[in-house]
């Protein structure tokens, strides 16, 4: 094989996995009958499945412990929430540093080894799932996929360590659903962004079959700030900031400092919080809750003070229409792109900030309201005048987390018209 002239690799804003961009080749062989993609894969997962089986096998204890969990006349889904919490109770040894623990830890061989245990590594939380589930009652099975923010699966390549991944698949009435109890603070129905619109294979001792885990929604990703500022003369503001992250958003940011302390989570917080506003704007946290928890938001609430947001003349202060500002956009300057743009996940901004006067000061005039809607997107804005104060609303919504290179103009034509009216005065 030979081969000239291949161009370099340039770095663009939100580009794919570099795996999934740059030139490779796959060597591999053939082992017995499976020579379709159908035929390997199926192979594969039966296979794997043995593994696997002895691992979830049943256990008088595993069946013990769920009519513990669980009681004959719950729901389906009551039931499997209540089994997806106990599991989340389990021990997570793959997440703690060596220097953490010093005992010796004996390798788990059964499901019901890591239940009386209480400890479990890598995929064994998911595996005891869905022995829990199985002995509830329900129909359930390893998936494993490709991770997201890796690569993308290649099903005419026969190479299993492609797998990088584990989720669990359970059936519920007609419903099939997706859950990685193993992932540390992940709330249950979902999965890590990298997880979603993942491919790879249920394992099943039957032979499995080529699946796709669901895409996220924008609705699973939020993102929501509230601010209550009192204006000055000198056109700086401050006052209190209160945020709530949720879903992706919560998980992302609970799973970067989870080994952090309280100072190290604090310092995160706040740096995060001074990229959203302008340059030499003061920020100090005064808490952040729910960091350990997976079902609750992460809130955080801090004291600001932007000493530069507004322009002041002889008889009048412009404020900008927004003080929150996406940053998401910012990367899309160049109209020409090469690559297909790559989101982690959709999301939605969800702001709403209040201005105090200053005494002898009246509103004169508002930013104009936007309403937009396209077919990946929505877009918001609102402002009205009350008793001494100001309220502005703004909320942007990102419906699709992959875009190809013949939909970066409308792309970067949307995040465009928002820059131009978060710095409209």
């Amino acid at each position: 094989m030979e081969v000239e002239n291949i161009p370099e690799l340039e770095e663009e804003g939100y580009m794919p996995p570099e795996d999934t961009l740059t030139s490779r080749v796959h060597f591999f062989y053939i082992v017995g009958f499976a020579r379709s993609p159908e035929g390997f894969w199926s192979a594969q997962a039966k296979q794997r499945a043995e593994i696997f089986e002895k691992l979830i096998c049943k256990s008088k204890i595993i069946e013990r412990a769920v009519r513990q969990m669980v009681a004959p006349n719950d729901p389906p889904e009551t039931k499997l929430r209540k089994l997806y919490a106990r599991v989340q109770q389990i021990r997570y040894v793959s997440y703690e540093s060596p220097k953490t623990h010093q005992e010796k830890l004996i390798a788990n061989k059964t499901a019901e080894e890591v239940l009386t245990r209480g400890y479990a590594f890598a995929n064994e939380i998911n595996l005891l799932f869905i022995a829990l589930a199985r002995a509830a009652g329900f129909v359930a099975a390893p998936v494993e996929v490709v991770s997201r923010n890796g690569g993308v699966f290649e099903p005419t390549v026969f190479d299993t360590s492609q797998l990088d991944a584990m989720v669990v698949l359970v059936r519920m009435d007609s419903k099939e659903l997706y859950f990685d109890p193993a992932t540390r603070f992940c709330p249950y129905g979902f999965l890590p962004w990298e997880e979603t619109e993942a491919k790879g294979i249920r394992v099943d001792k039957l032979g499995g079959n080529l699946v796709a885990t669901p895409p996220a929604t924008s609705g699973s990703a939020v993102v929501e700030r509230k601010a209550s500022l009192q204006l000055e003369t000198n056109g700086a503001l401050h006052g209190q900031l209160q945020v709530a992250f949720t879903g992706q958003e919560a998980l992302t940011r609970r799973l970067l400092a989870y080994d952090k302390d309280d100072a190290g989570r604090r310092k995160a917080l706040e740096e995060e919080i001074k990229t959203w506003l302008p340059p030499g704007t003061s920020v100090e946290l005064e808490g952040g809750t729910n960091w350990e928890s997976s079902e609750e938001p992460l809130r955080a609430q801090c004291r600001l003070r932007i000493p530069d947001l507004a322009t002041v003349t002889a008889r009048r202060i412009l404020l900008p229409a927004a003080i929150f500002r996406s940053h998401r956009g910012h990367s899309f300057a160049h109209s020409r792109r090469l690559y297909s743009v790559y989101f982690p996940h959709p999301y939605q901004e969800a702001d709403q900030w209040s201005v105090d006067l200053p005494p002898g000061f009246l509103p004169e005039s508002l930013a104009v309201p936007r309403n937009e809607t396209t077919e990946f997107s929505r877009f918001q804005t609102t402002a009205e005048i009350l008793p001494g104060r100001m309220l502005f609303q703004r909320r942007l919504a990102l419906e699709r987390s992959q875009f190809p290179v013949n939909s970066y103009g409308a792309l970067r034509a949307f995040f465009g018209r928002v820059r131009v009216s978060d710095e409209e005065k």
